[in-house]
């Protein structure tokens, strides 16, 4: 092996780590509350970026930016009502030091794979995800279980690695306590909570089943694809949305 292919190795490497780095922070801002930073500080700085769910994609800076946005009023509103049904506990806390109290959202990725373009311009990965969350509800605190996928292309810029279009697909969403294939089980109203059953979340702005959850009766469903060595960016192989 001469100096020129251990070099390009080294380089290989040292994206790939910089890559799988990005993601381990991505998955830190959830548990830590800090989804509010995702885009700003993960997404590139194109206007193409995108989220794709199960439901469908965010296609577009302002509907990324919305998306993560809601998660955040979503922890303001839920720090204010844990707040007001607990003064006690909170009487020495501002809202600012109290945000993101009474959730948790753990997205721990693992299995990785990665392959960085041999142009060194963009990369692919995937990783499974075995995440628990906690959520306000009318009912008060309800945890749920959420196994699937988290799959993004990425893209060097001057700051360097960056996110371009992100994937979160979900095999599984169930209450915790409900066989897989159970529909969500909602707890008695717990009076201070009631202002919970008017939030939503946006709705995708390209509306299209890219995953169905698990059921009994779901046909065969193959995971997403996993990445292969690839030499410059295409299209037909990104995790954005596939032009008709």
């Amino acid at each position: 092996m001469n100096h020129i292919d251990a070099e390009k190795l080294v380089t290989i490497w040292e994206d790939r780590r910089a890559v799988q780095n990005l993601m381990g922070i991505f998955s830190g801002h959830y548990l830590l509350k800090k989804e509010k930073n995702i885009v700003a500080e993960m997404f590139s700085g194109r206007a193409d970026i995108s989220l794709g769910i199960n439901t469908g994609y965010y296609e577009g800076r302002e509907a990324v930016e919305g998306y993560y946005e809601a998660i955040h009023q979503k922890n303001l509103l839920t720090t204010k009502l844990i707040m007001s049904k607990y003064p006690e506990e909170f009487k020495d806390k501002t809202p600012e030091e109290a945000y993101g109290c009474g959730l948790l959202n753990y997205k721990p990725l693992d299995t990785p794979v990665v392959e960085i373009a041999g142009d060194g311009k963009t990369a692919r990965g995937i990783w499974t995800c075995r995440n628990s969350y906690s959520d306000l509800t009318t009912g008060g605190p309800v945890t749920f279980y959420e196994w699937g996928w988290v799959a993004a292309d990425f893209v060097r810029e001057e700051t360097g690695w960056k996110i371009w279009h992100l994937l979160i697909l979900n095999d599984v969403h169930v209450q915790a306590g409900l066989e897989y294939y159970e529909a969500d089980k909602p707890y008695p109203p717990v009076p201070g909570f009631e202002d919970m059953a008017e939030f939503r979340m946006p709705e995708p702005n390209v509306k299209v089943t890219l995953r169905e959850s698990y059921s009994p009766n779901r046909p065969r469903t193959p995971a997403p694809e996993v990445p292969k060595p690839y030499e410059t960016f295409d299209p037909a192989c990104s995790y954005g949305r596939k032009e008709a």
